[in-house]
């Protein structure tokens, strides 16, 4: 669970995760992304617990070297190149995994984004019996139906977030695709409660590698 730290100097900031929370066995990977995302994140170089001095047998390859025992700010790097952390997982049962880490740092826009026709995106409705869903796709299908004063329009994206991630999923779904346009968003609910068609089975997932039914 290693994060290296790559800045614009030879300097290299090295350290572990597991001194923070102990070792995490299969986990270890998933602890050190959240490290090192997070640092990525807030521009922060993570201290490191309990260390004192270099190990003999590392101290001649350490001149580059550096374990942070207290938060550092991340050294500034040039203009357009991203923050980079490099992790080493060393799991229980060879849950062995690399990984390099870039920063992302999102453009601001000058405008407001413009609904694009071309984009699809997913609505996601559900309720507790297919009576109760057409009941809930027919209200929105009407509420989609008003006349909104510009200032106050649909957005799509937004209420597909709002869908998805705001909202129970209850035992009875309908996943609705429909491009940035509230008129086909709106084709596309009445076309679903006039199919009324029951959920069926695509396929089952069997597991892998050494998974298997009742084990």
């Amino acid at each position: 669970m290693t994060t290296t730290m790559l800045t614009e100097s030879k300097r290299q900031y090295v350290g572990s995760i597991k001194t923070v929370c102990g070792h995490t066995e299969g986990a270890a990977e998933i602890a050190a992304v959240l490290k090192g995302s997070l640092a990525l994140q807030h521009k922060t170089i993570p201290p490191n617990l309990l260390f004192n001095q270099w190990h003999p047998n590392v101290q001649p390859f350490s001149e580059h070297l550096a374990v942070p025992t207290q938060a550092l700010l991340w050294p500034v790097v040039a203009p357009g190149q991203p923050r980079r952390a490099s992790i080493n997982s060393f799991g229980f049962g060879c849950a062995n995994a690399h990984a390099i880490l870039e920063s992302y740092e999102m453009a601001v826009p000058d405008s407001p984004p413009s609904s694009n026709p071309a984009v699809v995106t997913a609505f996601l409705f559900s309720a507790t019996s297919e009576r109760s869903l057409n009941a809930m796709l027919s209200a929105y299908a009407a509420w989609l139906q008003q006349p909104f004063p510009a200032s106050s329009a649909v957005n799509l994206r937004n209420l597909s977030y709002t869908l998805h991630a705001r909202r129970s999923e209850l035992s009875v779904r309908a996943a609705i695709p429909a491009t940035s346009s509230v008129e086909t968003l709106t084709q596309r609910v009445a076309s679903r409660q006039a199919q009324g068609a029951s959920a069926r089975i695509l396929g089952v997932f069997t597991g892998q590698g050494t998974q298997y039914m009742y084990m």
